[in-house]
């Protein structure tokens, strides 16, 4: 948790994943849940959603298994903000309503993940509202890693109405790391008025961005200044390359929102696709293959460090992607290609 406060958190993601699998081995099961929360915090604070999700549902089942409730809430709840954060209601929805059925202890969580589906559903004052409550919450409730992840949707949130927030901009500038210095230059292009600016600060955030979600979200969001600028041609190129990624994610309802803008700037395209056939994630990519090979759902999971519910929830998604039944069906079709 450390390594992400400091903005290390790949490495953080790293050193949690390693306390999981020492305490699993060790027996010591009532901790590997609260390892696998760091670990899920510190992908989801890198973008990496796909391996956030897997040590998510990991800490969710180990959590349950260990009696520890409290920590399956607080899984379930991350497991809302990352269906939130593209746009999945009726997922984000039920696993919030999991996550508080006990108590109040995810609350901060949960409405981080109804302000997110604010956002892409058009309501950023709404989404503003509960998301200043969270960053101006007491110590004792929300952490002070979930204070400073909310802040870029806080300030997507308000815009040049956004209060100023100087410690977050030096926190970013003070990690080095290419992600936050990336949501630091795009926090500036929203919360600055001179569109020349903000255009510096976009370029600059989409230099640092790695592919995946943010980038795309950023270009979502450049794209959509440069058409309020009447910069149509420039604006289409980034809003088509966002619109790619967030097919590609099954981000839909963000998916949407850039074909939104798109029509908005003049591309006259009915729907926007992906440019190449139906992209597995990575993780999705290396179950298929193992399982391809003959490999069971438990033999994946133990090459691969996840529980067998978590393979059996990939390889679903899998068949539905490539429109497969039947683990010969997956080997047939993977041979071919």
């Amino acid at each position: 948790m450390a390594g992400i406060l400091i903005g290390q958190d790949r490495r953080g993601a790293q050193i949690a994943t390693r306390a999981a699998a020492l305490a699993r081995a060790a027996g010591a099961h009532a901790l590997v849940p609260a390892a696998l929360e760091a670990a899920a915090y510190a992908e989801l604070a890198a973008g990496r959603y796909d391996a956030a999700t897997d040590a998510a549902l990991d800490g969710a089942a180990a959590a349950r298994r260990a009696a520890r409730l409290d920590l399956a809430d607080t899984h379930v709840a991350l497991l809302a903000v990352l269906a939130a954060l593209v746009g999945d209601r009726p997922a984000a929805e039920r696993r919030a309503a999991e996550a508080t059925a006990r108590h109040d202890d995810a609350r901060d969580l949960t409405d981080w993940a109804y302000a997110l589906l604010d956002l892409v559903e058009g309501r950023p004052a709404d989404a503003a509202t509960r998301l200043a409550a969270i960053v101006a919450a007491p110590p004792g409730r929300a952490s002070a890693v979930l204070r400073v992840a909310v802040i870029p949707h806080l300030i997507e949130a308000a815009g040049t109405a956004s209060p100023p927030l100087p410690a977050f901009d030096s926190w970013a500038a003070r990690t080095g790391e290419a992600s936050w210095l990336a949501l630091r230059a795009r926090c500036r292009a929203l919360q600055t008025t001179d569109g020349d600016a903000a255009d510096d600060h976009f370029r600059e955030a989409l230099r640092r961005h790695d592919q995946g979600f943010p980038r795309a979200h950023t270009e979502l969001l450049y794209g959509s200044h440069l058409r309020r600028r009447r910069r149509h041609l420039e604006a289409r190129d980034h809003l088509r390359r966002a619109a790619e990624t967030f097919h590609r994610l099954d981000a839909a309802p963000w998916a949407s929102q850039a074909a939104r803008e798109l029509r908005a700037a003049g591309d006259r395209t009915t729907a926007v696709t992906p440019s190449a056939g139906p992209a597995l994630t990575a993780q999705q990519e290396r179950i298929a293959g193992l399982v391809a090979d003959g490999a069971t759902n438990r033999e994946v999971a133990q090459q691969l460090h996840l529980s067998p519910r978590t393979v059996d929830h990939h390889l679903r998604n899998v068949f539905a992607r490539l429109g497969v039944r039947s683990r010969t069906e997956l080997a047939r079709l993977l041979a071919a290609g």
